[in-house]
Order: structure tokens, then C-alpha cells, then sequence
């Protein structure tokens, strides 16, 4: 997942020591087609306890070079940033109802207000921006199974997997195991279809990435409720 960081490919825009940035202007670490990927949205990301483990599982290691950590979390958002940009190009939505709903979801799971308050602060979330963060999950959720239905086992791939596990089967046909061979073929197959295309979008996307990625001393790492890791 790193090599869009180090494709020919890709237009990078290597800045050596600390960034200047304006005062009230957020500092952009990347540019995906024009849309700016933030230091705050990084910040986000490694403030996020479940997200750190799945980038640490990612990277197997669990005392990564700082660097490195930070690297991986910024292809996850310009990841994040082509297919929020197919979600647009496919005209998906999320309704002001369904953003209410995720939001009072999401709410639940704070044993109170003052949790909630100290998350949102160490992520520099105000609810506005909360509730634009439940939408982009919502449309990435929503952009993915579309890329996903897209995706179909031909006849011999069912076939051949059919005929390969004859044991298995024992005396049941194909017409009646069926099912259960897409279940276990389609998913595989949907996830890697959806890599290629994701490797496909960034070999035609203008990314620029300004590598400044030092950590921030303040960053507060504070957790969130353990129900709450598929957000």
C-alpha cells in the first residue's frame, strides 16, 4: 500500500525541515486531484486507538520507525481521498436523516459528555466536522460495495472450485453448493478487484505529497470505547 509514496508515477514534493504554514490555514501534507489531505486529518488517524492497531498489524510491527507509521497512515487517506472522489463522480449521498441517525449511533457509545468532549478535542473534531467524518464513512462504506457488486465468479471459476473440492461435496450438485462457493470465492475476489482498481486510480490521479512528517509533541493519544473499533 506504500507504493503510491514511491511511484515514478506519482508527483512528489519532498520538503525538508518544517513546513511554513499561515496562521489560521490548515497545513497539507497532500494533494489528491487538488482536494488537500491535512496534518489534522493525519493527527486524526494516529489518534484513533483501532486505527493504530490495524496500521501497526499492517506495518507487523509494533514500535515502527515514526516515519514509517505516518507514511502508512497518509496512504490510507489519499486512499480515503480517490474513492470519496468516486462516491462523488457515482452521484452517492448521504441523506441529512441517515447522517442524524449515525451521529446519535455514534454518540451512544460514550459513557458520557465529558468522554466525548475530551475525544473530540484530542481528534480537533467540533461536531460539524464530526458529522462530515460520518458522512465520509458512510459514502466510503456505500462506494466500496458498489466497486464490489460490480464484481462476478465466472462459470469456470465455479466450476473449477467445484471440481476441486469433490470431497467435500459428496453427492451434492453444483446447482445446490453453489451459494456456498461464492461465499467463500466473492469476497477474495471483490477485495482484490478493488485494489486493482484503487492501483489503477492512482497511476492516473494527480497525487502530490509534501513529505514534512514529523510528530506533533501535544498530540494527546486518547482511546475510544471498544464497540466503537468499526468506525
Amino acid at each position: 500500500m506504500l507504493a503510491v509514496l514511491r511511484c515514478a508515477a506519482i508527483l512528489v514534493a519532498l520538503v525538508v525541515g518544517t513546513c511554513t504554514v499561515w496562521s489560521g490555514e490548515p497545513e497539507v501534507l497532500a494533494r489528491v486531484n487538488g482536494e488537500p489531505v491535512t496534518r489534522a486529518d493525519l493527527h486524526r488517524v494516529l489518534a484513533d486507538s483501532a486505527m493504530r492497531v490495524r496500521l501497526l498489524q499492517e506495518l507487523g510491527s509494533q514500535n515502527p520507525e515514526t516515519n514509517e507509521l505516518e507514511r502508512l497512515a497518509l496512504q490510507k487517506l489519499i486512499t480515503r481521498g480517490l474513492l470519496l472522489q468516486e462516491a462523488a463522480r457515482r452521484n452517492l449521498t448521504v441523506s441529512e436523516q441517515e447522517l442524524d441517525q449515525a451521529f446519535t449511533r455514534f454518540r451512544s457509545r460514550f459513557k458520557n459528555a465529558r468522554k466525548f468532549a475530551a475525544w473530540k478535542k484530542a481528534r480537533e473534531l467540533d461536531d460539524t466536522a464530526l458529522r462530515e467524518d460520518l458522512r465520509a464513512q458512510i459514502l466510503l462504506k456505500r462506494v466500496r460495495a458498489a466497486l464490489a457488486e460490480e464484481v462476478r465468479l465466472s462459470e469456470e471459476e465455479v466450476q473449477a472450485y467445484y471440481e476441486g473440492n469433490r470431497e467435500h461435496w459428496k453427492t451434492k450438485s453444483l446447482a445446490e453448493v453453489r451459494p456456498e462457493i461464492e461465499r467463500r470465492l466473492l469476497p477474495k475476489k471483490r477485495e482484490e478487484a478493488i485494489q486493482a482498481w484503487l492501483a489503477e486510480r492512482e497511476k492516473q490521479a494527480r497525487i502530490e505529497v509534501f513529505v514534512a512528517l514529523a510528530p506533533r509533541p501535544d498530540l494527546v493519544h486518547q482511546g475510544v470505547p471498544q464497540d466503537q473499533e468499526d468506525n
